[in-house]
């Protein structure tokens, strides 16, 4: 399946250390930028997450839980 292509702009140092980076990685620049912003992608996902993670232990209320034993209790029938 062939991807779409994003035309962009890099300041001339930005992309000379991305270049720098793809040759000592032995890919193209463009493997390069894909690689990069799938880390970034990743990060901001990442970041989303311990932010919820956050804001739930904040409202975390430990009586309420359910013990082990409780949860997986089998229902007799």
């Amino acid at each position: 399946m062939a991807g779409k292509r994003i035309l962009t702009r890099l300041d001339p140092v930005l992309h000379e250390e991305v270049a720098d980076a793809a040759r000592a990685c032995g890919v193209s620049v463009s493997h390069m930028v894909r690689r990069l912003l799938r880390l970034g992608l990743d990060s901001v996902e990442d970041e989303y997450w311990a932010r919820v993670g956050e804001e739930h232990l904040a409202t975390w209320d430990g009586s309420k839980a359910l013990t082990h034993e409780q949860v997986w209790k089998q229902e007799e029938t």
